[in-house]
């Protein structure tokens, strides 16, 4: 017995010592592997204030550990950082590099990442560093296989099995799109298999606030995220397509299927979309000053789509399509006497041809009641500027119902309100333009009162009519 005792505190303590001496051996080997990696794959300033290996992190796999590693772009963009994160773990199949004498990545862990992707105005994107057989001169036959070759001369293989970030903060600002896009507190992990030409990419993702914008206005503005994709990735035809997929922004979660491709400095897109929950307040709960402790919402809800085409420039776009529509919804503040009731809404969002002026935006149908206090109406634009209006809205309001639903504070009002409004033709303020109008409003019996007025205004009584027959602002 104490024979193998003996034995097999032998074994623990070879080990061990394996363990202590090894990635002191290899130390130096390994870090000529990643800089002669980084030298022929980035054409960019990288920089890594420390590197350590160890077998104590992911036995019995060999760590190699990038503190503080870092990108920084090449001009334009030589001032702005690409990637720094506080470490970055390569775990590296050392069993391969005695046997096969190839370096094969295992996974990838980046931990507290930064990453600034930058696309400026005339389309050059900062991302852009990767060295191309074009860039690098003539190719020599060693490098015509799916594997890398080191500046040592040791084969190198991206068979990476896992990935992932932790605590991430991402920007993308695309100044052509004029896009911005923000991820705080990103949490991801990833699994595929890169030494393939075909395979399953599945990725899962949640952050702690998501801020969208488009053209200098913030859509989703600090909403938590969840995703879980699956893509089948096809390189020899750079084609991805969605399998299993699903989206959720704080409550709204939607899912799609379809697929993507890269052809010659193109994309072509077929992707369709839709929401996989049908309550109102779901969608609502993307609005960032919603909050379902004070608010009571209900009702169907239905919204999908599609993008479709080719993408060349901002001037060609795919064809896209968004439809909403909403039946029997009801919203009322907690504590309120008057909801907003009887809500149905059929909204149409088209782009018929991928020409973003050409988009048009119908309200088919709008209809609800403010306690008793009905609106109604329908109403379109079409184009991004100068924009072809048409509207024919029609509310019938009692004021006291309405602050009693949405009250300000010091703001006493009552009175019937009716309204009646038509347009149609073109706005344009560059060329003072608008639609064509007949507007008739009302009140009867009307009090108003705030609190910072010292007598209220009462039995407020008035017919007011605008018209305009011509399009011009100075004959209205």
């Amino acid at each position: 017995m104490k024979k193998i005792f003996y034995i097999l505190g032998g074994i623990l303590l070879f080990l061990a010592v394996l363990a202590i001496t090894l990635p002191i051996i290899f130390k130096n080997t390994i870090r000529n592997k990643i800089d002669g990696v980084i030298a022929q794959n980035i054409n960019a300033k990288v920089y890594i204030e420390n590197f350590e290996l160890t077998f104590f992190k992911r036995f019995p796999k060999l760590t190699a550990s990038l503190k503080n590693f870092g990108i920084v772009g090449h001009a334009p963009f030589e001032e702005e950082t690409l990637l720094n994160a506080e470490t970055l773990d390569v775990e590296i199949d050392l069993l391969k590099i005695i046997t096969t004498r190839q370096v094969h990545i295992n996974s990838i862990v980046l931990e507290k990442p930064f990453v600034h992707v930058i696309v400026d105005k005339d389309g050059t994107a900062n991302y852009n560093i990767a060295i191309t057989s074009a860039s690098a001169g003539a190719v020599d036959n060693t490098s015509q296989t799916s594997d890398k070759t080191t500046q040592t001369g040791l084969p190198f293989t991206l068979g990476i099995d896992h990935w992932e970030i932790n605590d991430g903060h991402i920007i993308y600002e695309d100044h052509v799109l004029n896009v911005y896009k923000e991820a705080i507190g990103l949490q991801h992990q990833g699994h595929g298999d890169f030494s393939k030409n075909i395979f399953d990419l599945k990725l899962s993702t949640t952050t702690k606030a998501l801020i969208v914008g488009y053209q200098g206005t913030t859509y989703i503005k600090n909403q938590p995220t969840t995703s879980d994709i699956t893509l089948a990735i096809n390189l020899p035809n750079s084609t991805f397509t969605f399998k299993e997929n699903s989206i959720k922004i704080s409550d709204f979660n939607f899912g799609f299927d379809g697929y993507f491709t890269f052809q010659d400095n193109q994309y072509d897109i077929d992707i369709h979309f839709s929401a996989k929950q049908n309550n109102l307040k779901n969608l609502l709960s993307l609005i960032p000053s919603f909050n379902d402790k004070k608010i009571f919402v209900n009702g169907a809800m239905k919204m999908h789509g599609f993008v479709k085409g080719t993408y060349r420039t901002k001037e060609q776009l795919p064809i896209f399509q968004i439809a909403l529509q909403i039946h029997n919804g009801i919203i009322q503040y907690l504590g309120m006497d008057t909801p907003i009731h009887d809500i149905d809404l059929s909204i149409l969002i088209d782009n018929p041809d991928g020409i973003l002026k050409n988009t048009s935006l119908n309200v088919e149908q709008l209809h609800c009641k403010i306690g008793h206090s009905p609106i109604t109406g329908n109403l379109q634009l079409k184009g991004t500027h100068p924009y072809q209006v048409t509207a024919d809205i029609n509310a019938k309001l009692d004021l006291a119902e309405v602050n009693t639903f949405y009250p300000v504070e010091g703001l006493t009002l009552k009175g019937l309100y009716h309204l009646h409004l038509q347009a149609d033709g073109i706005y344009d303020s560059l060329r003072s333009a608008i639609p064509k109008l007949d507007v008739a409003m009302c009140l009867q019996d009307g009090f108003i009162q705030y609190k910072r007025i010292p007598a209220p205004f009462t039995h407020v009584n008035f017919n007011a009519a605008i018209k305009n027959t011509t399009g011009k602002m100075e004959t209205t």
